[in-house]
């Protein structure tokens, strides 16, 4: 089983971009690729987006839902962090769902219980848990297109092409205001308000 820690620790030295799936308030194209690194999420697109987002892509970010929904669409020479943990080495199973080791990363903590703590949530954003990860690790990022759900994602106009599940899950939660209750945004926000630590675009 390989382990999101021992990648950090190549990245020694290197810049990285951390790039969330909300839409940036310019484009931040040329800026997120000039990074060593760029982390995405869910399998968030970057083919006509690339003076928005960028192009480079080197690890994704994969829940388990969009695990199962997006894993036959999304490229398989980049790497892959999890948030979840595998129970063997050969496979990690999903909802009985089988997927290769091969550039698969799980963490070998995840902090979990800590993030639901200081969050009052019972499931932080990806972005957070990302975020949190590196932060706890020592790692400081650039961060962009992550705003809290302020706005829908920036591939929303193609979510029936792209992932139709997830863009009108994303809607609905904004429409409804639900977000607060399954994510707490604004306690994530102000987290990162009164621990300074990564820079945000």
């Amino acid at each position: 089983m390989k382990f999101v820690e021992d990648i950090y620790q190549d990245w020694n030295g290197l810049s990285i971009a951390v790039v969330g799936n909300g839409t940036p308030s310019k484009n931040c194209g040329k800026e997120i690729d000039d990074h060593d690194i760029v982390i995405r999420f869910n399998g968030g697109p970057t083919k006509g987006y690339e003076n928005l987002v960028g192009s480079k892509t080197t690890v994704m970010h994969l829940s388990d839902v969009n695990l199962l929904n997006l894993f036959p669409e999304i490229p398989r020479d980049i790497s892959y962090f999890f948030s979840f943990y595998g129970k063997d080495d050969t496979n990690y199973r999903v909802r009985g769902k089988e997927f290769p080791v091969e550039n698969m990363y799980l963490p070998k903590c995840f902090y979990w219980h800590e993030q639901v703590n200081v969050l009052g949530s019972r499931k932080p954003t990806a972005g957070f848990r990302q975020l949190y990860h590196l932060w706890k690790n020592n790692i400081k990022v650039d961060v962009y297109g992550i705003d809290y759900y302020k706005s829908t994602a920036y591939f929303a106009q193609e979510c029936d092409k792209i992932f139709s599940f997830w863009v009108p899950r994303r809607k609905n939660l904004l429409l409804n205001m639900e977000v607060d209750r399954v994510h707490k945004p604004s306690n994530e926000k102000a987290f990162w308000d009164n621990n300074p630590y990564h820079n945000f675009h």
